[in-house]
């Protein structure tokens, strides 16, 4: 037909402007998309696409590549991160890559991720080279090409796992179990356990403010040595960057996310307190008893960790998590869900049992004994115990206001809040502070650099993203939680925030805001520039109360733990 001579013709018209080059300058430039390229239209930006390379000059510093028809190119930008990698923990830096022949030679096909439509590509040209052009025809040749611009891709073996509920209803709104599912179809966010390192912090933490502490109390982060039967088993915890800073508030040493100061603080608040907030939240997760559990050196599932940020954004209320909130059949009829009805531990209750008659009273009998045995065992256990619990409740105030679906008080829940956007505003979080004033979260990078996590929310969302391999080998230095997860929790809640809104946490009644020192925890003097308002506890804030803080003795008291840095870089 006419169009398919037209095109003919351009394609042959344009064979023989380029002929016009010399054979020199043909090396270093590719020809673009003639006008009739229909392919063009069809291919989408952002989208990765394998390509044949056409063309490399180490000289201009340009890639030139073809995906069928449509020709596009790679300039230094788009190339120079791909440096060999050494999957090692130990720091090392790598100087970006310059000469493109190093990495790739023509015909070989390569995986290229498209950034812009078609347009000239003079301004990508090394301009080092470019100004030896002096040929008036080669300078205009190249203006008039247009190729797309794509940057070389490599499909990631790190795997990656991403999950967000609404904290108020429980509802998943997004949930991703891998890279690739034709790849894999294991669900990284509800099967996989992994160590959580920092990301179970801010846990501690809570239970801190539980017992005595305030966002202003004082926490020493300097060397320390935890004893265990000899002094060949001591074990030496140090922070991610082998130093140590002296005194902190508690609000800052979850900011920066120091490791010493959190184990002290363990060290205060008791080991046994902790695991049973972390079965108040009904967590499935098998805590070690001693002080490792600091430093989260467990097994958890991003479901259950997204689960545990959920009180501090919705005011300290159980979620059940949602998946299925209705099913529709094919006659039109709508089925909805409950919540009991996708909890997997009711499905025991859910499937019927035909028994006889015979063994239904064997079982009543049996349970009828075990009763009587049980009741009698806790009237003798109750009869110690229990004074030293009802004062232990009297006594903390913020017991009172729990209940089965009241996990933590919503004061201490702003409180935690309030800490955790000081994470995004001034601590490891801090990338992603450009997306919002009211978002707070956690990072989590475990022993060498074998897990990544951020945790975070909005008052209407909360994200948690995992990142690592499969076989739990290292990622390599430096893919923290906040260079190899944050990035991608960045990317979703960006999102996530322009669809359901944004809004700052809301104060319950029974916070004050006072102007502290962010150095000391004190109150601020009148004429301090550097002063910061802090919310507390109405009756804890600065002043009202003997501030707390961790004392400089050893306590061995929680666990003896081997020698060894295991547990030293989250």
């Amino acid at each position: 037909n006419n169009d398919d001579v037209a095109l003919e013709k351009e394609l042959e018209a344009q064979r023989l402007e380029g002929e016009e080059l010399s054979k020199y300058w043909s090396n270093f430039f590719g020809i673009g998309h003639t006008q009739k390229n229909k392919l063009v239209d069809h291919l989408e930006l952002g989208t990765v696409y394998q390509a044949v390379v056409t063309k490399v000059s180490n000289t201009s510093g340009m890639i030139y590549f073809s995906i069928g028809a449509a020709k596009g190119y790679i300039a230094e930008d788009g190339f120079r991160w791909a440096h060999e990698r050494t999957l090692d923990p130990n720091r090392h830096y790598w100087s970006y890559v310059k000469y493109p022949e190093t990495l790739v030679k023509v015909g070989d096909v390569i995986e290229v991720k498209l950034k812009n439509s078609p347009k000239s590509y003079l301004s990508d040209i090394n301009p080092k080279f470019l100004s030896t052009v002096k040929q008036g025809k080669v300078l205009d040749f190249i203006k008039r090409q247009r190729l797309f611009k794509a940057d070389l891709y490599q499909t990631p073996e790190v795997q990656a796992s991403l999950l967000s509920i609404s904290p108020k209803s429980g509802e998943i709104i997004s949930m991703v179990g891998g890279i690739d599912f034709e790849k894999s179809q294991f669900n990284r966010a509800i099967q996989s356990n992994r160590q959580p390192g920092s990301a179970f912090k801010p846990l501690l933490y809570a239970v801190g403010l539980e017992n005595g502490f305030t966002p202003a109390s004082i926490l020493l982060d300097s060397p320390q040595a935890l004893g265990g039967n000899d002094d060949s088993l001591n074990w030496k915890p140090r922070n991610y960057d082998g130093k140590f800073k002296g005194e902190m508030t508690f609000r800052r040493a979850l900011e920066v996310s120091r490791n010493i100061p959190t184990i002290r603080l363990t060290q205060r608040v008791g080991v046994d307190k902790i695991k049973d907030f972390v079965a108040r939240l009904g967590v499935k997760a098998e805590l070690p008893p001693d002080l490792s559990i600091s430093l989260g050196s467990f097994g958890i599932s991003l479901l259950n960790l997204v689960k545990t940020y959920t009180i501090f954004p919705n005011g300290g209320r159980r979620v059940r998590v949602k998946s299925v909130l209705s099913i529709k059949d094919r006659f039109g009829r709508v089925y909805t869900l409950d919540d009991s009805e996708q909890d997997p531990e009711s499905e025991a209750e859910m499937t019927e049992v035909v028994k006889s008659e015979e063994t239904i009273q064997e079982e009543d009998q049996l349970k009828k004994l075990t009763e009587n045995l049980n009741e009698e065992a806790s009237e003798k256990e109750a009869t110690n115990s229990a004074s030293s619990e009802v004062d232990e409740e009297k006594t903390n105030p913020f017991y009172e206001r729990l209940s089965d679906d009241q996990l933590y008080d919503p004061r201490l829940a702003y409180i935690m809040s309030n800490i955790l956007k000081g994470v995004i505003q001034n601590g490891t979080g801090r990338k992603a502070s450009h997306i919002s004033n009211f978002i707070g979260g956690k990072t989590g990078t475990t022993n060498n650099f074998v897990d990544a996590w951020f945790l975070g929310f909005s008052s209407k969302v909360v994200t948690g993203v995992w990142t690592g391999f499969d076989d739990n080998k290292t990622m390599g230095w430096p893919e923290t939680g906040s260079m190899a997860a944050l990035p991608i929790w960045t990317a979703y809640m960006k999102e996530a925030i322009s669809v359901f809104g944004e809004s700052d946490f809301e104060a319950p009644e029974g916070i004050i805001n006072v102007s502290i020192d962010p150095e000391t925890g004190k109150l601020a003097k009148s004429i301090d520039s550097s002063a910061m308002i802090e919310a507390f506890v109405e009756g804890t804030e600065p002043g009202s109360q003997p501030t707390q803080s961790v004392e400089t003795r050893q306590d061995y008291s929680q666990g003896i733990l081997d020698d060894s840095d295991y547990y030293t870089d989250q």
